[in-house]
């Protein structure tokens, strides 16, 4: 990949709002701090966000329903007065409701496993249309669910020859725990 040195995730946004998008979505919200700092950035955003608040059945990893309750309070409580288009259900669930090709950018932050994140990347790629911009959080090898992230993104874009991809700087991080690159390629 492609590092771009001393970009973070606000300034992945500023270039985003830099390119004129207006219509986007952050697929795995949890608190929605990450949300909050796209619309920030990038003035005039629609944003579909995209959060089951519940464990998947499939998914090993439980947080229980009282943390997912605790967090939709939070994520809510946040968006009062943005425009924001709550899809409350698992990614593969709610797809359906964004139109193919109408999305500016997608960013990615769901769950980590090889599995659910390859599905969300193939899911979400085609709703963002053609010269928009795919992107997601963790591109990292030092954390396991981490490195499942990037190795299924290697593979994806090896598999249909996308080049380059891109990384912010780890460094540049926004909040405390934001410690890991986030990626991104033109579609």
């Amino acid at each position: 990949p492609v590092l771009i040195p001393n970009m973070g995730r606000g300034g992945l946004y500023k270039l985003f709002a830099d390119l004129g998008f207006k219509v986007g979505c952050e697929v795995g919200v949890q608190r929605g701090r990450n949300s909050w700092l796209m619309l920030q950035n990038i003035p005039d955003l629609k944003l579909y966000l995209v959060e089951p608040y519940k464990d998947h059945p499939c998914n090993r990893r439980k947080w229980g329903q009282r943390v997912h309750d605790k967090f939709r309070k939070q994520a809510h409580k946040r968006f009062k007065n943005d425009n924001v288009e709550w899809l409350e259900g698992f990614s593969e669930q709610v797809i359906g409701k964004v139109p193919d090709g109408s999305l500016d950018f997608v960013y990615i932050d769901g769950e980590h496993s090889y599995d659910f994140f390859m599905l969300d990347l193939i899911l979400w790629s085609r709703k963002v249309r053609k010269g928009g911009i795919i992107s997601g959080h963790d591109y990292e090898y030092w954390k396991p669910h981490q490195a499942k992230v990037a190795r299924a993104l290697n593979d994806y874009t090896a598999a249909y020859d996308i080049k380059p991809l891109y990384i912010t700087d780890k460094k540049m991080h926004e909040y405390k725990g934001d410690d890991t690159s986030s990626w991104f390629l033109v579609k």
